[in-house]
């Protein structure tokens, strides 16, 4: 897996802070390499992971996202469309609740008629990225949170 520059510099300079603030942390931290993850570029994806992974083990979550995904040809390239289209049973049938369905039909739904805008929300600030996703039924601040520093690379 390769890395941008920006990536690689994004975390050195992460590390560096909070080398600086504990100079205990900052010996554990030269003991390792701390790998460098990328920039996830598939919000819709990410997202929906979110909701599957919420509030259960992730060897479980791991599992059911894998059936989940084997529900579409694209696998996590699926499109809002796609989920739109495909009825909530089938989604429950992988082990997904009806609650956490109805989320991702609501985050499927948002992407496609643009209420959440991919291609320019990575643009926004922390607070209007949070107000965004909040306005989706299903998607709390603290998935919200979890987005940027998880998805979008932000510190926390």
């Amino acid at each position: 897996m390769s890395f941008t520059v920006l990536e690689k510099q994004v975390m050195e300079d992460g590390i560096n802070y909070l080398s600086s603030l504990d100079k205990n942390l900052s010996k554990f931290l030269k003991q390792f390499d701390v790998p460098v993850l990328p920039i996830e570029k598939d919000y819709f994806w990410s997202l929906t992971r979110s909701v599957i992974y919420q509030q259960i083990s992730g060897k479980a979550a791991k599992k059911i996202s894998d059936r989940y995904l084997k529900l579409f040809n694209k696998g996590p390239k699926m499109s809002p469309i796609d989920v739109i289209k495909i009825d909530i049973e089938k989604i429950q049938n992988v082990g997904i609740s009806r609650q956490k369905a109805s989320y991702i039909k609501n985050i499927a739904h948002a992407f496609n008629t643009k209420i959440i805008d991919e291609k320019n929300i990575s643009k926004l600030d922390d607070q209007e990225i949070i107000s965004q996703l909040t306005t989706i039924k299903g998607v709390g601040k603290w998935t919200a949170e979890m987005f940027l520093i998880f998805t979008l690379r932000r510190p926390d």
